[in-house]
């Protein structure tokens, strides 16, 4: 399976508009909902010329670099994303938390992994984009994928608690190659 590609957001003049409008009005009664940050985020991504990858073909194609019986996850890339997630505990290959990111109580791909940092190295250019995003958004965490026997991962963005459905929404914006970038 090839890397997936990231693609520019491309949103009509008219949404911009109505992400616009909307945010004073939410702003001015002191409305802030996640929905709205999350359409904030990527109209920013877009004004910025930060392109996304499709969540679920990262999710394929990292499954297709998996050796059986293993899986990916994410792992915080800074203490703060992951004391947003301090208050999961392990129990074995079991997760339970009270309540955001971690939906599902069994390991599965694509599942946060919230008691260590990302410890390689990240390419500066992603380093920028993460402290553009975070400055603008404060409540963004940011996760690295991780697979022991594949190196080239990926960064996504995403709020906490924040799902559509089931699934949590999480913006995929970097993939860099290792070792060297």
């Amino acid at each position: 399976m090839n890397k997936p590609i990231a693609c520019k957001i491309n949103t009509s003049k008219e949404t911009q508009d109505n992400i616009k409008s909307y945010g004073e009005v939410a702003k001015s009664i002191g409305f802030n909902p996640l929905a709205y940050q999350y359409e904030s985020l990527m109209f920013f991504m877009q004004m910025n010329d930060i392109p996304v990858y499709d969540y679920e073909k990262v999710s394929l194609y990292l499954e297709s670099k998996l050796t059986k019986g293993k899986h990916w996850q994410w792992t915080p890339l800074r203490e703060c994303d992951m004391e947003a997630n301090a208050s999961c505990t392990w129990h074995g290959s079991h997760v339970s938390k009270k309540y955001g990111l971690i939906y599902d109580e069994y390991l599965h791909n694509g599942m946060i992994f919230p008691k260590q940092l990302y410890n390689d190295l990240v390419p500066a250019k992603i380093l920028l984009q993460v402290g553009a995003i975070a400055k603008e958004f404060s409540q963004a965490r940011f996760y690295v994928s991780e697979i022991s026997e594949y190196k080239d991962p990926f960064i996504c963005c995403s709020f906490e608690n924040f799902r559509s459905g089931n699934d949590p929404k999480r913006i995929i914006f970097g993939m860099w190659d290792e070792p060297g970038f």
